[in-house]
Order: structure tokens, then sequence, then C-alpha cells
């Protein structure tokens, strides 16, 4: 609730992703058969993994190798790219 994604396929199979995030909320825990990486564009995201908490704010980027079990928590006005 409160999310709206963008997707963007390019013709080689990748694929980006723009989420806009009009109200605070979560990402519960999951895990991908690719790698993630992201980029936070504007707000702030709070990246749960391997018992760590990393707290993203614009401008700032992460790689999450595939299959690592991994949640999140983001403000409301955060943009983030991935």
């Amino acid at each position: 609730d409160g999310v709206e994604g963008f997707i963007y396929d390019d013709a080689d199979a990748g694929q980006i992703i723009l989420f806009q995030c009009s109200k605070s909320g979560i990402s519960k825990e999951h895990v991908h058969d690719f790698d993630e990486y992201f980029v936070v564009i504007q707000g702030q995201y709070t990246l749960g993994i391997e018992g760590r908490t990393i707290k993203l704010t614009a401008g700032q980027e992460y790689h999450i190798p595939k299959g690592i079990p991994h949640d999140g928590a983001f403000i409301a006005g955060t943009r983030k790219e991935g």
C-alpha cells in the first residue's frame, strides 16, 4: 500500500524498476533468484541483511547477491531504483 513501481525492460533481459513510496512501510523478508543492485534516489531505505541493519539515504547504493534473504523499511517520499 502506498508504493508504485515502474518497470523498464531492455532487449537483453535486463530490468530497472523505479519505486516511489507515498507512505512509510516495510518490505518483508524475501529472496531473489537474481542479483539486486539498487540506488536510493530520495528519502531513506533501511536494509536488513545477514543480521545487519543498513540505513541508506539519497545517493547511496547497495548490491545484494542472489539467494540472500533481506528485508527493508522505507519512509514516505522515498524513491528507489533497482
